[in-house]
C-alpha cells in the first residue's frame, strides 16, 4: 500500500526542522510528500520549501498540494508552473476547498484556460488533480463540470 504524507510545512508553528520533518517522514514509512503551497496567499515564496525537498530521501517522492482561490487565477496558475518547474513533482493535487473559490467561481474558466496553457507548454509535466470539500453536495456552484471537463489544446487539465 502506498503512503502519502501531506505536510503544511514550515507553516507548522516552527515545531520542526527541516531534518526532524523529514526524520518523521521516514518513521512513518512515507512513500510520497506532499507540501502545501498556497498560491492564494500573495506573500507566498515558492523556495520557502526548498531546504525540506533537497532534504528528502530518494525513496520518497515529491507532490504538490497548491491551495487556490481564483481571485487572481492567472497569478495562481503561474505559481503552480513556477513550483512544478522548480520542484518537478510526481503530482499535484489542486486544493480547492476555501470559501473564496465560490466568491470567485466566474475565474475559473481563466485559471484553467491559464493551468492548461503551461501543461501544454510542458512547464507542468506531471499530472494534475482536483480535490476540494469532502462533501461535494454543499457546494452547488462549484462548477464540477467546467474542473473535470476543460480542455487545452486537447487534452484535459485536470487528470484526476
Amino acid at each position: 500500500m502506498r503512503k502519502t504524507v501531506s505536510t503544511c510545512w514550515p507553516w507548522d508553528h516552527n515545531k520542526l526542522t527541516v531534518e526532524q520533518a523529514v526524520a518523521h517522514l521516514v518513521a512513518l514509512g512515507a512513500d510520497e510528500v506532499c507540501i502545501r503551497t498556497p498560491v492564494y496567499y500573495a506573500s507566498y515564496k515558492p523556495e520557502w520549501h526548498s531546504a525540506l525537498v533537497a532534504a528528502l530521501p530518494d525513496d520518497i517522492e515529491l507532490s504538490l498540494w497548491p491551495v487556490v482561490a481564483l481571485f487572481n487565477p492567472e497569478a495562481q496558475a503561474d505559481k503552480i508552473a513556477e513550483d512544478c518547474e522548480r520542484y518537478n513533482p510526481v503530482r499535484v493535487y489542486i486544493d480547492a476547498e476555501r470559501h473564496w473559490v465560490l466568491d470567485y467561481i466566474a475565474n475559473l474558466p481563466r485559471f484553467l484556460k491559464r493551468l492548461g496553457e503551461h501543461k501544454a507548454a510542458g512547464r507542468i509535466k506531471c499530472p494534475v488533480g482536483f480535490g476540494s470539500y469532502r462533501r461535494a453536495s454543499l457546494w452547488p456552484g462549484m462548477n464540477w463540470k467546467v474542473w473535470l471537463t476543460t480542455k487545452v489544446a486537447g487534452r484535459f487539465v485536470i487528470d484526476f
